[in-house]
């Protein structure tokens, strides 16, 4: 994307004293926004390898600038100039010719972007974190690093996903955090291919570990233990065949006996709203 900050001067500071009643008493105004590069790709043509430049004029109308008393820019002298539409051209063109530009690799707080973030996010689930993000657009991008922490402070990474190089439309990638803490920092960082990096926001995501389901096998009982945590849970038992050979819903500790089933495979699964839990275990 590219920056665009505006900065319009109360034009008094460029009349003489003599002028000064004819002078605009409005007060500065301070513009600052952002456009997708991919919007000016999209309606002009022009690509990131394309050179642009970017001009100011103090007057939307020459003819009010040529002859005046307001002060010269880039040493263009307005007084060599015809106070007609192509002395009025003739100037601007100079202007443009004279004025030294700025690339936006040099230039603060303007340029493109390497990537666009449109969106980063963390969805717990089922004991792991889902990292999300997508970006709008991107260039000279080498690769992500998603690093985490637990205090929000010391970071160490823990996958990376490559980048798209160059990209002008939205692109999403994930990374799935197997061994999330009970409450996890996370942040992207952003790798060019010169090896210049950028950092995202932080974002804490949160484990709630009393709601999950737990449980164990007793082969020596021949008995299953389930805490549904009391949320409203499924449990069934399948035999190698995929037959359901029992059936029940808890919402409290529940002791399961499976004494009276043949010698064999078999498989539980636990479920409710937010998990599925599955399960093989023998009969002997």
């Amino acid at each position: 994307m590219l920056r665009f900050t505006i900065l319009i001067l109360n034009s008094k500071i460029l009349c003489t004293k003599s002028k000064r009643s004819a002078c605009s008493s409005k007060p500065a105004v301070f513009y600052d926004f952002i456009v997708p590069f991919a919007d000016i790709q999209n309606h002009f043509g022009i690509t990131v390898d394309d050179p642009m430049r970017l001009v100011g004029a103090t007057s939307i109308n020459g003819a009010t600038v040529l002859g005046s008393t307001a002060s010269d820019i880039a040493g263009i002298n307005d007084d060599n100039y015809a106070n007609t539409i192509a002395g009025q051209d003739k100037a601007f063109s100079d202007f443009l010719k004279y004025q030294q530009g700025s690339s936006s690799s040099s230039a603060t707080g303007f340029g493109v972007l390497p990537v666009e973030l449109v969106k980063f996010e963390v969805l717990p689930t089922n004991g792991t974190n889902l990292i999300a993000w997508t970006t709008g657009m991107e260039l000279n991008n080498d690769y992500f690093v998603i690093e985490k922490s637990l205090n929000g402070k010391d970071f160490h990474s823990i996958g990376e996903v490559n980048g798209y190089g160059k990209s002008s439309h939205e692109i999403d990638c994930n990374f799935i955090d197997k061994a999330p803490y009970e409450n996890t920092y996370y942040r992207l960082k952003q790798v060019d291919l010169d090896g210049s990096v950028e950092y995202s926001k932080v974002i804490l995501a949160k484990q709630d570990r009393k709601s999950r389901v737990s449980y164990s096998i007793k082969d020596a009982g021949k008995f299953i233990k389930v805490n549904p945590a009391n949320n409203k849970t499924s449990v069934s038992i399948f035999n190698i065949q995929g037959a359901l050979v029992k059936t029940m819903m808890i919402s409290d500790v529940t002791i399961i006996d499976y004494n009276n089933l043949s010698a064999g495979i078999y498989s539980i699964i636990i479920k409710n709203t937010n998990e599925r839990i599955s399960q093989s275990f023998i009969v002997k």
